[in-house]
């Protein structure tokens, strides 16, 4: 695929004069290619295709678009497809950049919201993926009413991918039908019964003629269709999708409403089945079968089902539900847990509502309104239960509660992640712990403390779990540990009145590092961007070793800094383990990005721990040289000291004496800096200008805490061989 192009359009077309040109030039500035596959025209659309400077297929139509739409997409170059009808115009908001939105993305594909305006002036709304990455695997479905969605689901499924779709609320397509939809329904649930003779084990033609024969009122063909999908769903086993899913919230659906009591353990028993394999996050197929167990007084399987159901966010994120219909389930939560339960259950289930529906994009205030307007007896119950505060107060409340999220990823950190989550109990919102596989008790821990765990597959890349943590949270901020991290004692006091007058989109804080024993200093200070604001565009870069920065500077963020301290105490144990765990994933990283000075950096580093000092100092050497954009005069000034620290090892003094100049050039008040230069001008012969430098250092009682052993040895040669005088 070409570089250059970014977005293709394809369209499938016939006898298309009336709206082609309207629909073209709406997309014009924003995609580099059109695609027309014309399936037999007899007007005007091939000449004005041309006048727009498509290329045009010509294509034997045989009665499927989801072949016409393959075929056209295999004809696009660019990177993202456009998948517009002819009747479509584009609108895009004032403002709203859709190729830099493209750029930047990490979706797979998007959802734009369609206004759809028949002839009778019937209007409706669609929200379909028809923006998506150009990937040869991602196919439609469909002989009519095709969709693309599912193939692109099955891929990023087996990719691990958090958050495969998203909507794109800055546009909208305005489509007008020629004729009322009702008009055509008859003649496409034709051509769906054909598919499905055709083609009997395709669920989504039967779920696509379920939707219709529902919609028609057609009850006899729909309850004749309904189980013959379900018969063949029972009898094949086949892998579950949406449209299996869709259909067993269909026939679950019917075995209420129709009473079958005959049916009713057949449909319950799958459900169980199929909402274990979706993890219990759709609501189309966990009501009906939340409706059976509250049918059979299996009251407390019903409130269990809803809640973790509600938990795992309603729905799937391409799965468009409105506000009233993702409040409705925890309305009905509420109606259970009410008649159901004790007091006491209600009133501890209402105190912890926020964060129960962290997963959600609902709140409590907004869930709390809907009751009220629907159901006043519900509401005057839980106000009662609760003596809620007024409007006002509520949406104080929660924006408070909004304001900072916690998001870490651990494995077997069981040893440190009490002290971690405990720093920061009182000042974190909520906590999103990525999980990559632990088998000791961090869960246990993380659960003690409320965190809300995600289970990622570790795949070598810190990037993307940390990226998963942030796609959950909630918070207006995101504060960013290490499980060996605390938030310092002294910090706590002051970051969040210091978050909520910040004007910056992110804050570089201080990282106090506490060093190896037998290192020269107890820590040492290192600026790093742990603070910063959650939008969806900041996510982190480098499989190891992962910075934020990059993204924040690249969508033109604001820094500052704030008097914050993190304290690090990975490198006081362990440093060699760790450091063999990250050198295999930092070697991919600079094969695929050779001139990263950052991972070049980072590899130095690496080496430095595995005391490999030529390898170390060759890869810190090449960061300097870097001709990147990642190093910035904080990691230089590392550089040079880890290289000084490097040549007193190898009893290079003039070297070591030359990088400690180098870092002093950068940073003139570093402690470590001018301790390295005092010694090698000590081991130089040049005591003079040793001693004034150890002496300033011990006089200031030094920040870093530094091993003084050599000035005392020093000292003890000074007292026993030169002039005292020198000391004054």
């Amino acid at each position: 695929m070409s570089e250059k192009k970014l977005i293709s359009l394809c369209l499938v077309v016939k006898n298309a004069q009336d709206c082609l040109s309207a629909c073209l030039s709406s997309v014009k500035k924003h995609v580099d290619e059109i695609i027309i596959v014309d399936i037999g025209s007899t007007d005007d659309t091939l000449k004005i295709a041309a006048e727009h400077g498509a290329q045009v297929f010509n294509y034997h139509w045989n009665n499927d678009f989801s072949r016409a739409r393959n075929f056209a997409a295999q004809q696009a170059s660019a990177k993202w497809i456009l998948n517009l009808d002819a009747q479509h115009v584009l609108v895009v908001d004032n403002g709203f950049d859709l190729r830099r939105t493209l750029i930047n993305s990490e979706n797979y594909g998007y959802i734009i919201p369609e206004e759809i305006t028949t002839g009778n002036k019937n209007n409706s709304r669609l929200e379909r993926v028809l923006l998506f990455r150009n990937y040869a695997e991602f196919k439609f479905n469909g002989v009519i009413y095709e969709q693309v969605d599912e193939s692109i689901l099955s891929y990023t499924d087996k990719n691990w991918v958090v958050e495969p779709i998203a909507v794109l609320h800055d546009c909208a397509l305005i489509k007008t039908a020629i004729d009322d939809f009702s008009e055509s329904e008859q003649v496409n649930a034709e051509i769906l019964e054909k598919a499905i003779t055709n083609d009997p084990d395709n669920y989504y033609h039967y779920f696509m003629l379920l939707l219709l024969l529902q919609n028609l009122k057609k009850t006899e063909e729909f309850k004749d269709i309904l189980l013959r999908a379900v018969y063949r769903i029972e009898q094949n086993q086949p892998a579950l999708n949406e449209s299996i899913v869709g259909i067993w919230g269909l026939f679950g659906d019917w075995v209420i409403e129709d009473n079958n009591s005959d049916k009713l353990e057949q449909f319950y028993t799958n459900a169980r089945l199929f909402s274990k394999q979706i993890r219990c996050n759709d609501i189309r197929l966990v009501w009906p079968y939340v409706k059976v167990s509250i049918i059979q007084k299996r009251y407390d399987d019903a409130i269990s089902d809803l809640k973790r159901c509600i938990q795992n966010g309603i729905a799937p994120k391409h799965v468009t539900l409105s506000d009233n219909e993702r409040i409705a389930p925890v309305y009905q939560l509420l109606k259970l847990i009410n008649s159901t339960q004790s007091a006491e259950d209600l009133i501890n289930f209402l105190s912890g509502m926020d964060h129960f529906l962290s997963g959600t994009g609902l709140s409590k205030n907004e869930v709390l309104k809907y009751i009220r307007s629907n159901d006043p007896v519900l509401y005057n119950d839980l106000i009662l239960e609760e003596s809620a505060p007024d409007e006002s107060e509520r949406h104080s409340a929660q924006n408070e509660k909004q304001l900072l999220s916690l998001c870490m990823i651990v494995k077997n950190e069981a040893a440190n992640l009490e002290r971690c989550l405990k720093s920061v109990k009182s000042v974190v919102d909520e906590i999103i712990l990525v999980d990559t596989g632990s088998t000791d008790s961090s869960l246990e821990i993380a659960e003690k403390h409320g965190a809300k765990i995600l289970h990622v597959e570790w795949k070598d890349d810190f990037s993307e779990a940390r990226n998963a943590a942030l796609q959950q949270a909630k918070g207006d901020w995101i504060l960013h540990l290490d499980a060996d991290e605390e938030l310092a004692n002294s910090s706590t006091n002051i970051l969040r009145d210091s978050l909520k007058k910040s004007k910056a989109d992110a804050l570089n804080i201080v990282l106090r590092n506490y060093q190896p024993e037998n290192d020269m200093v107890e820590y040492m200070d290192e600026p790093q961007i742990r603070l910063f604001r959650n939008k969806p565009e900041y996510r982190y870069v480098n499989r190891v070793h992962e910075q934020i920065v990059n993204s924040i500077a690249g969508n033109g963020g604001a820094f500052s800094e704030l008097d914050i301290v993190i304290n690090h105490y990975g490198y006081r144990s362990n440093n060699q383990k760790r450091a063999e765990r990250n050198l295999p994933i930092l070697n991919k990283e600079i094969k695929e990005n050779p001139d990263n000075g950052y991972i070049l950096f980072k590899l130095g580093e690496t080496y430095k721990a595995l005391k490999q000092w030529d390898k170390a100092a060759d890869y810190l050497l090449q960061a300097l040289k870097s001709t990147s954009k990642n190093i910035n005069n904080e990691i230089k000034e590392l550089i040079y000291l880890r290289l000084g620290q490097i040549e007193l090892g190898r009893n290079n003094f003039n070297a070591a004496r030359d990088y400690a100049r180098a870092s002093l050039r950068i940073n003139s008040k570093s402690a470590l800096a001018k301790y390295i230069l005092a010694i090698s001008l000590m081991y130089s012969g040049k005591m003079e200008d040793a001693i004034r430098i150890f002496l300033e250092l011990k006089a200031t009682q030094n920040i870093h805490k530094l091993d003084l052993s050599e000035l005392d040895k020093l000292l003890s040669v000074i007292e026993e061989n030169i002039n005292p005088e020198i000391l004054n």
